[in-house]
């Protein structure tokens, strides 16, 4: 009896989940010292839903895995898989809220906040972005030719995020918090 007492505690346990929830306007810090809100998931304008592979480095950690994520004017929605398929973490931003649930990770120490702010970097339309980054004191910059664009974010003339995109692939790295990530896009 003991033994199914335990291995039914232990069962629940590992299936247990983390989550952070954020009802009031996450705020981010782009810098040491500017800081903004999130931009409201209305103002993207388009809809996106794809799979992504993904790899990063946070210092001397390396992230490898797949992610799906879907992105229109009421949500962000973005799920991060392991290299074997399983379910690491689930977030989703809305207007109203910010909700980040992993059976993986600790939840407390993840910040979801930020996690959006480097979506809406990435595909947020160009006028939305300077208008926000604008109002936060930052410089935005986006260049584009036929194959590439290039997003930068920076303070008197420190760079602190860069972002380039081609068709399938992007390329992210926030130089301030010293990490990047690559993604390598499905088919949309």
């Amino acid at each position: 009896m003991l033994f199914v007492l335990a291995a039914t505690v232990w069962m629940l346990s590992a299936c247990a989940s983390s989550s952070k929830s954020l009802k009031e306007n996450a705020v981010v810090y782009y810098s040491n010292s500017k800081s903004g809100e999130l931009i409201s998931p209305e103002f993207f304008e388009n809809s996106l839903e794809e799979n992504q592979q993904m790899q990063g480095h946070y210092g001397e950690k390396k992230i490898t895995g797949m992610s799906w994520m879907q992105l229109n004017d009421s949500l962000i929605h973005l799920m991060i898989f392991s290299s074997m398929g399983n379910e690491i973490a689930n977030l989703v931003y809305t207007k109203d809220s910010l909700i980040f649930t992993s059976k993986w990770m600790d939840a407390k120490k993840v910040k979801p906040e930020y996690i959006i702010a480097d979506i809406q970097f990435v595909y947020y339309p160009k006028n939305v972005l300077e208008k926000h980054f604008k109002k936060v004191g930052l410089e935005f910059k986006e260049l584009k030719n036929e194959d590439v664009f290039v997003r930068t974010l920076s303070e008197n003339d420190t760079l602190l995020m860069k972002m380039e995109k081609s068709k399938n692939q992007i390329r992210f790295e926030n130089l301030i918090r010293k990490y990047e990530y690559q993604i390598e896009r499905g088919k949309e």
